[in-house]
């Protein structure tokens, strides 16, 4: 059901035809941020979007979001998906967002120390008197690891249906190390053309090179709610054959109960940097047809990309009638330039042509966020929708203004449709704050001319506040071709009956949040939501208010409990108000062992001296070490070293020992092992080490922190420098490599060759490694000048033709540049930093001569040594002037080489209460809070952000 209208004149068509041209050309090359983020539990993303001022996760249970400097922040907190509301200057955006189990290398290594794990939950919805209850198992053993996962719903008896229940989702998985077996459930993601992000169940068989799929159509996700889909039978298999270590080609065929489809897919990865595939499809139903595929993502610290092309002609065999046909295009491109200003261009086509469903979309825009100053910024840009006849166009412009804890932007926007020819005026005012703990965002926005989304949907008590909250987020005609993108299979089951898609005279909406998130191990946090809508059209009215306030805490390490009330009222004129509360609440445990109801067995073993660092013991065993099963002391060995640890369930143990308080004892085999039932251990331990003391050094004489290593064959001692360079590392006697890890060492310093040092014990050796900090300068010198001399280095550098110089290697302090110039002698005085540093445009015979630093010279290498001092850097890498300068310590939290992960950073300190700052260098990104007056303070913040989780190290400011 589609109501639009088209009344558009010849001038009008023609500002129309020049304004999608100038779109047309900045979209060239057009790709923002994806239309969809995927992030680990417990792990946090960051990305940008222009004048965010807001952001806020459907389910605040899946996953927590925030909004800071145009900074958007995702923490996942359990697996589930949901939809991310993104409030910016150009109204409210919505994307898909997935929050994974969190499997990097560091949580595999952790559930193969632990054996077992999993968790339940319980969780209860007023809407359909609905109580979900899901459990989740975990099995590791030294070769495989399996999961099991099953969740149920029970529905209570409401007045005309009775009670009921259902499974919808349920799966055992067998993994090895290059294998994957899963029975029942399987999200499946093979390629755009055949198989795309759809829960199969049947049975499901990967391994290196082939892939098998059999099974039914199970269910489908709508934010968190999992809906029974129409069963359709889809049978696949493909192969997978490597062309290199970036690139594979995958062959294969899938049938489903209309037809059949063969795929050709090619896939190119650089990792996090470069991805791209292309896919070609051949599909047979009553007669064949073809269709393509491409997609592109592509990301460096200054652009990043996407692109997802798509074209299924109407016969096109997929496994869903709802799996879109026809050419669907969604581009995005962001830019970030160096001075805080940044871009962002999108267009998407749509084609849909389904039973409840017929729309063409066409959408367009372009954001432009130009920094004034360290606080204000311009923001401008344009949008441009068309759905069938109807279409518009908006040109919003205003300001913005920023501050660590404080910001606001003011934004008017010129809007004009095609359905009255006329344009109107419309405005949108957002504010943030924060204090403490404490966040708080507001915003109201008015358009005239507004695209609208309105659904008709069938009576489903749960999904009925967020299908009409999917509604009233689609504010533009982007987030409406993507909500009818993304939820086309809605209209299929059934779910939405109905949809209208029009221009509304007017449009008022107004939000209001507030959240505190509290410290300390419980993590406490509580959220306040208030969302208001208003439509006007001729003669009528409709007015949304929907409140909604959530809370969550941890009760034990292992317990969370959250809850949450939503109030939805709707409004017409001359009809009575609909009102709807909404009730939910759940709780969350994890445990890191199964109950064993098997037989139990025993691990023994001995802890031994070993002096001659042979393995092999001497003849003597250490008493009273002690000996920790997963976590848990469980023995001590006797007088002869040996230990038993009995009433060991079945699977693999972490076994680790732990020798009596001796601070020169260490361990000449792994202290940390896996073992099973029945097997027996052995540890060695010497008590008489050698050491090596030293210390690490600009060549200026400050110390560096950096990573210090011995090594000897397989065997690796590491050490982390003091503030002051110090380092002391204890080894065993003999012939060792001692170095400085140079990628450790701070942006624009040289690396160190290694350096050969005996040890012996009782006879510490004394190491300095001295870093020679790239310092340089460049410049121009008059039209014959033919070299210049570097005094009182008595260096002769040439100059070009041109009249460049450049003096590479040159030590800290003060030089004097000199050329002869005809009968005159020209002179320059240089004082160089104690830091790295490159000065640019440096004018050999300028008037201004004799200065410390010359004034129209540039930084080019910004200053990234953690311990510079804030005189060494200019303008631009300065820390804020709001930043104390008479502080003698500083809290780093960590050089960068990836500048979003700074970023990151910096976000996740201010989450946790600590304002820290960017010092951007041309290779690395140091993240660093402002000066403290003692160590103890700085000690103080360290130690929060530590507990925080995050790296944090002390150093002095010189």
């Amino acid at each position: 059901m589609i109501a639009a209208r088209a009344r558009v004149s010849s001038a009008s068509r023609a500002r129309l035809a020049v304004l999608m041209l100038a779109l047309a050309l900045t979209l060239a090359a057009s790709a923002q941020a994806p239309r969809a983020f995927t992030v680990a539990v417990h792990d946090t993303l960051s990305f940008q979007v222009i004048g965010a001022t807001s952001a806020y996760a459907i389910d605040a249970n899946i996953a927590d979001a925030s909004a800071s400097n145009g900074t958007i922040t995702i923490y996942g907190r359990s697996a589930g998906r949901t939809q991310l509301v993104v409030i910016s200057m150009t109204g409210q955006s919505t994307f898909a967002l997935v929050v994974e189990p969190q499997r990097n290398a560091a949580q595999a290594a952790a559930d193969a120390n632990r054996g077992s794990a999993g968790h339940v939950e319980s969780r209860y919805a007023s809407a359909g008197r609905q109580l979900q209850n899901t459990v989740h198992l975990e099995r590791v053993t030294a070769k495989q690891r399996t999961e099991l996962h099953l969740e149920h719903i029970q529905y209570g008896a409401a007045e005309g249906t009775r009670a009921s229940s259902s499974i919808p989702s349920a799966s055992y998985r067998i993994f090895t190390k290059d294998r994957e077996l899963t029975f029942l459930d399987r999200q499946v993601d093979h390629s755009p053309l055949t198989v795309s992000s759809m829960t199969i169940r049947g049975a499901h068989y990967l391994d290196e090179h082939w892939r098998f799929h059999a099974g039914y159509t199970a269910y489908t996700l709508f934010q968190s709610f999992l809906l029974p889909a129409d069963r359709r039978t889809v049978i696949g298999a493909a192969y997978v054959e490597s062309l290199g270590p970036h690139a594979r080609i995958t062959p294969g065929i899938f049938a489903y109960r209309d037809g059949q489809t063969a795929s050709m897919l090619y896939d190119y990865d650089l990792g996090e940097r470069l991805s791209a595939r292309a896919e070609l499809g051949l599909s047979h139903t009553r007669s064949f047809s073809a269709g393509a595929a491409a997609q592109l993502a592509y990301a460096d610290d200054r652009d990043r990309v996407h692109v997802d092309l798509r074209y299924r002609p109407r016969e096109f065999a997929t496994p869903m009638p709802s799996d879109p046909r026809g050419l669907f295009a969604d581009t995005a491109w962001t830019r970030t330039f160096r001075d805080g200003s940044s871009l962002d261009a999108a267009f998407s086509s749509s084609d849909f042509d389904l039973p409840n469903l017929r729309q063409r979309t066409r959408t367009a825009n372009v954001n432009a966020r130009v920094r004034l100053t360290d606080t204000l910024a311009l923001l401008g840009g344009a949008s441009y929708g068309s759905f069938d006849s109807a279409s518009s166009v908006t040109i919003p412009l205003g300001l913005a203004y920023d501050r660590p804890r404080f910001g606001v932007t003011a934004l008017a926007r010129w809007a004009e449709a095609s359905t009255t020819n006329e344009g109107g005026l419309g405005y949108r005012i957002a504010a943030r704050a924060s204090l403490g703990r404490v966040f708080a965002s507001t915003y109201v926005d008015y358009q005239r001319q507004a695209p609208t989304l309105a659904l008709i949907f069938r009576e489903e008590p749960d999904l009925a506040l967020a299908l009409a909250q999917l509604g009233i987020t689609a504010t533009t005609p982007a987030d409406i071709a993507r909500a009818l993108r993304e939820n086309a299979v809605l209209f299929e089951l059934g779910y939405i009956e109905g949809v209208t898609v029009d221009l509304a005279p007017a449009r008022t909406q107004a939000g209001f949040e507030l959240a505190w998130l509290g410290a300390g191990p419980a993590r406490p946090q509580v959220r306040a939501r208030l969302l208001f809508n208003r439509l006007e059209s001729v003669g009528n009215a409709t007015d949304t208010v929907i409140a909604t306030i959530s809370a969550s805490r941890r009760l034990t390490e292992a317990a969370d409990v959250y809850a949450s009330y939503s109030w939805w009222k709707t409004a017409r004129r001359g009809e009575e108000p609909m009102v709807e509360p909404l009730v939910e609440a759940g709780v969350r445990y994890r445990f890191d062992e199964l109950p064993s109801f098997g037989a139990h067995g025993s691990i023994r073993g001995a802890v031994y001296v070993d002096e001659n660092l042979d393995g092999v013991p001497d003849g003597t065993g250490v008493a009273e070490a002690q000996i920790d099963v997963d976590g848990t002391p469980r023995a001590r060995t006797s007088a002869d070293g040996s230990f038993t640890v009995g009433g060991l369930t079945s699977g693999t143990h972490r076994v680790v020992a732990r020798v009596p308080r001796d601070a020169n004892a260490y361990f000449t085999t792994p202290s940390r092992v896996e073992a099973s039932s029945g097997d027996t251990l052995h540890f060695g331990v010497a008590f008489t080490p050698a050491r090596v003391f030293g210390r690490v050094t600009s060549d200026a004489g400050e110390g560096l922190v950096a990573k210090v290593a011995l090594a000897q064959g397989s065997a690796r001692f590491e050490a982390q420098t003091a503030s002051d360079g110090s380092f002391t590392i204890a080894a065993p006697p003999g012939e060792w490599e001692l170095s400085v890890d140079p990628l450790s060492l701070p942006a624009g310093y040289s690396s160190v060759e290694a350096r050969s040092v005996r040890l012996a014990r009782e006879t510490p050796r004394t190491e300095t490694f001295t870093i020679r900090a790239n310092r340089s300068i460049s410049g121009r010198a008059p039209a014959g000048v033919a070299s210049i001399v570097v005094e009182p280095l008595g260096k002769t550098v040439p100059v070009d033709a041109e009249g460049h110089f450049a003096i590479r290697s040159l030590p800290a302090g003060e030089v004097t540049l000199r050329a002869r110039f005809g009968s005159h002698e020209l002179t320059r005085r240089v004082t160089l930093p104690r830091e790295p540093a490159s000065l640019t445009e440096i004018a050999l015979g300028d008037a201004r001569e004799n200065v410390a630093v010359a004034a129209n010279a540039r930084v080019i290498f910004a200053v990234a040594h953690a311990n510079a001092s804030p005189a060494a850097s200019v303008a631009a890498n300065t820390p804020p002037a709001s930043a104390p300068r008479d502080g003698r310590f500083v809290v780093q939290l960590g050089t960068f080489r990836v500048h979003a992960n700074a970023v990151d950073a910096v976000v996740q300190a201010r989450r946790n209460g600590v304002e820290a700052n960017v010092i951007t260098g041309a290779q690395y990104t140091v993240v660093r809070t402002a000066p403290f007056a003692t160590r103890s303070d700085a000690n103080a913040v360290s130690a929060q952000l530590t507990h925080a989780g995050l790296e944090a190290i002390v150093l002095p400011l010189r």
